[in-house]
């Protein structure tokens, strides 16, 4: 039996001519998180990566991570608004 390269763990891939999709690559990111960081996030550590434009920050709580996310996604929300 072939493996059909359109199908990935979640079924189909659908064709890039398709409506937008619902995981956009411009909101995708990397994460990391540092070995002392704990299950409960109270204490968590790491660097994130925005794929589409390859920038990268490292962060030292949770509130440093969501904000570098929040200032990404408004970049890219941003940038889409002006194309």
């Amino acid at each position: 039996m072939e493996h059909d390269p359109r199908e990935g763990a979640e079924g189909p891939v659908p064709d890039r001519t398709d409506t937008p999709s619902a995981l956009p690559y411009a909101k995708a990111f990397i994460v990391q998180f540092g070995a002392m960081t704990d299950a409960r996030l109270g204490s968590a550590t790491g660097r994130i990566e925005h794929l589409q434009t390859g920038r990268r920050s490292r962060f030292a709580s949770i509130d440093e991570l969501l904000a570098w996310v929040m200032a990404m996604l408004a970049h890219v929300d941003a940038s889409q608004d002006d194309g």
